[in-house]
């Protein structure tokens, strides 16, 4: 699997997203505590934390709801919606915070975090897959989860994973806590509120979902009793604009305070301009090259190895990417404690690549299919791979779509997300 680990650019709404922060205050067209950000709402599709887990739903999402654990940019664990945790061989016993609410009023109670995981589990949609993994499931959830008290959890452990690295786990989107009374309000024909919650908020964040217009924006407003205090802007706006020039055009006007999909050349014609700041924080982000290795000829290891090869990831690197981030093949930001440094031994090597094809039966090459988000920088890299492997005889097709798109590849395809 070859990896890019991207940088990105936080701001007020506190989301690990990519944003591009701007001063721009002669210009300014909006109150002083509202925040309009510019970018793709285009793989939006659904708000329910526990079905959708696309970069933009999550970073909303993040806004609307609160989970037992929070991980900071540098990978560090810091509490929630528990103040505190006890790890044993085991379980994990957490302890609730006492003043923490949902925007329904009602408190966040042990029980609706054990209901939020049973839910998870149940609906079973893609995001439960990482629980899959640690041995949890639709049939044994039920037995896992404890409420010893309104203020204590136990999560009791599989054995397939330790206590410490699940606690990441606990701290993505994917386990957030909902309102159970509020959504279980809101079932149809045993959809476990999911119709509802799509298009609606029942969380216990700093915001609430005040609107959704599909592909035109998100209207977010703030809580003031939320437990860690009023958040300090009262209101963030997303605009669906896909295209990094007019993007830029925003900013400039000071139509807009964030954009997050401007093109690298976009961000370094800022990055010449007084008076303006560019902020970057590192996240977990990445852009990944997936390959299904269950069909030909993509079972081959030879041709993965080929494919890996013919691609020029420092040239990637410096045209699409930019300041976004830098070339990583090792899933974990090379920022994380203890993480690993890159194999040394990789190399952009194409007569290489085409003797390894040929060792794998395909000297003349063969016909793909790469499918992606339509949408910066996901289609341009998608491009320059598409060059990169026709030089070494593989005919690529990209095909372009919106977040309906799997990030699960099927067939003879190849996907970026």
């Amino acid at each position: 699997m070859t990896l890019l680990i991207r940088q990105a650019w936080t701001r007020a709404v506190g989301a690990m997203a990519v944003l591009l922060l701007t001063m721009l205050p002669a210009a300014a067209k909006t109150p002083a505590d509202t925040l309009v950000y510019a970018t793709s709402l285009a793989q939006v599709i659904s708000l329910d934390p526990h079905q959708n887990s696309d970069s933009t739903s999550t970073e909303i999402m993040a806004n609307l709801y609160d989970r037992l654990v929070a991980a900071t940019a540098d990978g560090h664990l810091v509490p929630q919606l528990a103040v505190s945790w006890e790890i044993t061989p085991r379980a994990i016993t957490f302890k609730l915070r006492d003043n923490a609410t949902f925007e329904s009023g009602r408190p966040v109670t042990a029980d609706d975090v054990a209901w939020s995981f049973i839910r998870l589990m149940k609906m079973n949609q893609a995001v439960a897959a990482k629980y899959v993994y640690a041995g949890y499931s639709a049939a044994n959830i039920e037995s896992m989860v404890h409420v010893e008290d309104p203020h204590t959890f136990r999560l009791d452990l599989t054995g397939k994973m330790a206590g410490d690295l699940l606690l990441f786990r606990l701290a993505e989107v994917s386990a957030s806590v909902v309102d159970r009374k509020l959504v279980e309000g809101h079932q149809n024909a045993g959809d476990w509120g999911n119709e509802w919650l799509r298009i609606n908020s029942a969380g216990s964040g700093p915001f609430r979902l005040d609107r959704w217009r599909p592909n035109e924006m998100v209207i977010l407003s703030a809580r003031p009793e939320y437990w860690s205090g009023p958040p300090k802007l009262k209101r963030v706006i997303m605009r669906h604009v896909a295209e990094s020039q007019i993007q830029r055009l925003m900013l400039e006007r000071g139509d807009a305070d964030i954009a997050a999909l401007l093109s690298s050349s976009d961000i370094s014609y800022f990055g010449r301009k007084p008076g303006i700041a560019i902020q970057s924080v590192p996240t977990g982000g990445f852009y990944v090259l997936s390959m299904n290795a269950s069909h030909k000829p993509l079972d081959n290891p030879k041709v993965r190895e080929a494919i890996f090869k013919a691609i020029n990831f420092p040239a990637i690197q410096k045209s699409i990417i930019g300041p976004y981030g830098q070339t990583r093949h090792i899933p974990v930001p090379s920022n994380f404690a203890d993480a690993i440094p890159d194999p040394a031994e990789w190399s952009y090597d194409i007569e290489g690549a085409k003797k390894l094809l040929a060792e794998a039966g395909y000297p003349n090459g063969f016909s793909i299919t790469i499918k992606t988000i339509a949408q910066p920088p996901r289609v341009d890299l998608a491009t320059a791979i598409q060059a990169a492997l026709a030089d070494v005889g593989i005919k690529v097709d990209v095909l372009q779509g919106s977040g309906a798109i799997s990030s699960r590849p099927t067939g003879r395809a190849i996907s970026t997300c």
